[in-house]
């Protein structure tokens, strides 16, 4: 699970690093920026202490696959109105980050 939460540290970094409170009310609007994707799945919101956890690999286990997609699409989002990504990936890069997060996963169960 190292190698996972150091991709999203990673990501989190090439998304500018935005504040962790912009994140959780970036968070908060994806519902609305990403209706459809959301018609059918429940979003879990982001706390500031929370993505302390996360990203400083302070969690025992790992993120939960909800936690992980709300995450994603923040910074991104967050990313895109700040001006660091010319355009908005949304929802596409979602399957990329469940494949990664389901293999991480799986290695933590047979590890733990």
């Amino acid at each position: 699970m190292t190698a996972f939460v150091s991709r999203l540290r990673e990501f989190y970094g090439q998304c500018g690093a935005p504040s962790y409170r912009s994140l959780v009310k970036t968070s908060q609007r994806l519902a609305e920026l990403y209706p459809d994707f959301f018609a059918d799945r429940t979003l879990m919101p982001l706390s500031v202490a929370a993505i302390s956890e996360v990203t400083r690999g302070r969690r025992a286990g790992p993120p939960r696959a909800a936690w992980v997609v709300t995450f994603v699409l923040a910074c991104q989002r967050r990313a895109y109105e700040d001006g660091v990504l010319d355009s908005d990936p949304g929802t596409e890069t979602v399957p990329e980050w469940m494949a990664q997060w389901h293999k991480a996963w799986a290695a933590a169960q047979t590890s733990g």
